[in-house]
């Protein structure tokens, strides 16, 4: 069950040695973070849109420009899995559905010199963006990154696979 938005920073399960700005983002996203994952959060950073977001929005006319059909929208792990292929990283989604973990579909583990990882909570259509630390629980392996990883990147998951799974 997930906590309930009157919960103080102290009923949450984060560290106490998190950034300022993470801390007071603790009161507005705390409760969207799995409780399994909460001690290992050590800054929660909201992701809004700035600078090129409203000059681009400003020039658009939007007496003309209709929303794309639903049938065109990207939604999460989908965009996990662009990301993770165009910039050579991990990423973590954390939702309301669960958490998943999202490779590079066609690069090798042993390919990367650093293993990066960005870890999003996924809001409905907003993000939020946390930093882990430590020797946290792995999520579960996105099943549409299990079909259509090429051979070389299926190592991914034998570089992992000693990590904790089960949350």
């Amino acid at each position: 069950m997930p906590p309930s938005d009157s919960q103080s920073q102290n009923e949450f399960h984060f560290p106490r040695n998190m950034k300022l700005e993470g801390l007071n983002n603790v009161y507005c996203f705390g409760r969207h973070i799995l409780p399994v994952f909460q001690p290992y959060v050590i800054n929660i950073q909201d992701v809004k849109p700035y600078g090129s977001y409203y000059v681009l929005r400003n020039t658009i006319n939007w007496q003309q420009i209709a929303p794309a059909p639903v049938e065109h929208w990207m939604f999460m792990p989908h965009t996990g899995l662009v990301v993770a292929q165009r910039f050579g990283v991990l990423v973590h989604l954390f939702s309301s559905q669960g958490a998943q973990n999202i490779f590079p579909l066609w690069t090798s583990a042993n390919s990367l010199m650093r293993h990066n990882v960005v870890s999003v909570v996924h809001l409905g259509v907003h993000f939020v963006n946390v930093t882990l630390q430590g020797y946290y629980p792995m999520p579960t392996v996105n099943p549409i990154w299990k079909r259509y990883r090429n051979d070389a990147a299926s190592n991914w998951e034998f570089v992992y696979h000693d990590r904790p799974q089960k949350y």
